[in-house]
């Protein structure tokens, strides 16, 4: 029997804030670990494959499309935000919405590994 709900179960993503600290200039610090970034929400999420249109948007914008995720609807998320999978750090290049399924895809850029 088919459930009525999508299952994500290709592993947990955690979206965060940017880097809270300033250098002694006051430029905004890289986040190198995962204590440099606050926590907003934790979700499930299900890997999408790359359409050409997806790759061609994220060039068009000067930025690299490394993973394409799909995760339940959530008010939490900006596209100013980033995520991190595991102790890899990604910033969000674009977040697109179905309301009618109440998902979210997220495209995400690959930034660095954190420490």
């Amino acid at each position: 029997m088919k459930s009525r709900f999508p299952t994500y179960n290709d592993g947990v993503l955690k979206i965060c804030t940017g880097a809270t600290g300033k250098s002694s200039f006051g430029a905004v610090k890289n986040a190198l670990t995962f204590s440099d970034l606050q926590m907003k929400s934790k979700m499930a999420y299900q890997e999408c494959s790359k359409r050409d249109e997806d790759m061609e948007f994220a060039e068009s914008h000067g930025r690299t499309l490394s993973m394409k995720v799909k995760t339940r609807w959530n008010v939490v998320a900006k596209s100013t935000d980033y995520v991190v999978i595991g102790t890899m750090l990604y910033s969000i290049v674009k977040l697109d919405f179905d309301r009618k399924k109440s998902e979210m895809y997220f495209y995400l850029e690959e930034e660095r590994e954190l420490r």
